[in-house]
């Protein structure tokens, strides 16, 4: 028996067709930053197989993908409100700066993401109607490299 939340099978991996190629619903990442992870990969033997690649981040929205790269490319976004980027920039830039040594980290245990950002980037009701849809066909983070 298998069970899947969403109608069709292959969870975040799934994809789904824009413009002749696919796109997955969420893409799969890991940060320089994602020491964990690396030093697990190192002591199991298979940290030499870890390829460090540059990439380009993009934000697809109204079938378009929107370049994501720098703070430039956030400015550039014009769905979303000037404040809103401006807000959005701040954040980014405030969670960049939580290291496991600062400590700050602790207080992101005993909250939820979604919670989290409400609060620090505002409520979803402020997002243009696309944005708050339920629906990842709408928009999606892409990545490539």
């Amino acid at each position: 028996m298998l069970w899947e939340q969403a109608e069709q099978l292959g969870g975040q991996a799934a994809a789904f067709p824009v413009a002749g190629t696919y796109l997955e619903h969420f893409y799969h990442h890991l940060f320089m930053s994602d020491h964990a992870i690396v030093d697990l990969m190192n002591e199991l033997g298979i940290g030499d197989h870890l390829i460090w690649l540059d990439s380009n981040t993009g934000f697809f929205a109204n079938n378009r993908i929107y370049p994501l790269t720098s703070a430039g490319d956030l400015l550039k976004l014009g769905f979303i409100r000037p404040i809103d980027r401006v807000r959005i920039g701040l954040v980014t830039l405030y969670l960049q700066r939580i290291t496991k040594a600062s400590g700050k980290w602790r207080k992101f245990e005993r909250v939820t993401a979604w919670e989290w950002l409400r609060k620090a980037v505002g409520p979803t009701s402020r997002a243009p109607a696309y944005l708050r849809r339920n629906s990842s066909v709408t928009f999606a983070a892409v990545s490539t490299c």
